[in-house]
């Protein structure tokens, strides 16, 4: 299916500010890919709002709280995106029937092996990261052990 990639020009609290060496380590994204593909916040969350359109999000954990809210509160913005449209995927791994200690022991990059499917490419790089949820639910749905409206809303 479709995907949506952006790099987003990290702001701090006196402008912008330059990935860490453990960031590009973990991410692959460093100082050279940002001035080149970086865009504004509001810019990348726009993109995404209108890629995403009315659908429900799932990320691995509480992104939507962890990163983007303080993100948004540095840069002075409101997300288009309200915080309702978020839902955590380990939610549904419960519905699907994972035991609650195995869920609260996975991570984004480990879902994948969790399920026996192959990885991404890469863990930690968003796109990756995401795609590996999204593999994860589509397996859980073709599996029977969600229903398409389990997905519908966050």
């Amino acid at each position: 299916g479709d995907s949506f990639d952006c790099i987003v020009v990290p702001i701090g609290r006196n402008g912008p500010v330059a990935p860490s060496p453990f960031f590009t380590r973990l991410t692959g994204i460093d100082a050279d890919r940002i001035a080149q593909e970086g865009r504004p916040l509001d810019q990348g969350l726009a993109d995404f709002a209108d890629f995403v359109g009315e659908d429900a999000i799932w990320s691995w954990g509480k992104d939507e709280i962890t990163s983007l809210a303080p993100a948004c509160f540095v840069a002075g913005l409101v997300s288009p995106l309200p915080a309702a449209r978020f839902g955590n995927a380990a939610a549904l791994l419960l519905k699907a029937g994972e035991p609650l200690s195995t869920i609260h022991g996975l991570r984004s990059h480990t879902l994948l092996a969790h399920f026996g499917l192959p990885p991404e490419p890469r863990a930690h790089d968003g796109l990756n990261d995401a795609r590996a949820v999204a593999r994860v639910l589509s397996h859980l749905l073709a599996a029977g052990r969600l229903h398409p409206n389990d997905l519908r809303k966050a």
